[in-house]
């Protein structure tokens, strides 16, 4: 990474906000960059297909008898589904930023619970307040991980549904368009 784009990921990171939240920060601006121009990069390489082949496909529709609306219609059908395939990336990659953000603060909070459970530990008398303390914060640990696990799980069914949206409008308008039995 470069040293501009690490201060331009730095400055997405909140002010104040510890290294792990600025390195998720770069992580997801590199990753929301590549995202677009693997959508842009689809969109010109199809773009480009479509240009080389418009005149041969004209040329070989006339011959056979067939109309060139048939051609820009699929031409159309293939744009559509460059589409929905990078709004679907679009959405599942906001659905894994919200997960990573949950991440780091859960990592976060875990972390900064540490050096008071340490300090904790060292001043107990006896072996039993110890042992009472360690169990303690295990299962205040183990509370805290079950929370984060349950919300990770609630945010992977969320970014789920909301990425597959756009390909199953696709495949409904397609079906709705070319789904119909021919007659006979």
């Amino acid at each position: 990474m470069t040293e501009k784009n690490t201060a331009s990921a730095s400055a997405k990171a909140k002010p104040g906000a510890t290294p792990a939240e600025q390195i998720y920060a770069a992580f997801a601006e590199s990753a929301e960059l590549m995202i677009k121009a693997s959508a842009d990069a689809a969109l010109k390489a199809y773009d480009t297909a479509i240009s080389v082949t418009r005149e041969p496909a004209a040329t070989a529709m006339k011959t056979g008898g067939i109309a060139m609306k048939d051609y820009d219609e699929a031409v159309a059908f293939g744009r559509d589904n460059i589409d929905a395939m990078a709004e679907a990336s679009t959405l599942a990659f906001r659905g894994l930023q919200d997960a990573g953000r949950e991440w780091v603060g859960y990592v976060q909070k875990s972390t900064d619970e540490v050096p008071s459970a340490v300090k904790a530990l060292a001043a107990c008398k006896t072996v039993k307040e110890a042992a009472e303390l360690q169990a303690d914060f295990a299962r205040s640990s183990l509370e805290s991980f079950v929370g984060a696990a349950t919300k990770f799980q609630q945010l992977s069914l969320k970014a789920l549904s909301s990425s597959v949206e756009p390909l199953n409008k696709r495949v409904s308008e397609t079906v709705s368009k070319y789904g119909k039995p021919f007659a006979a």
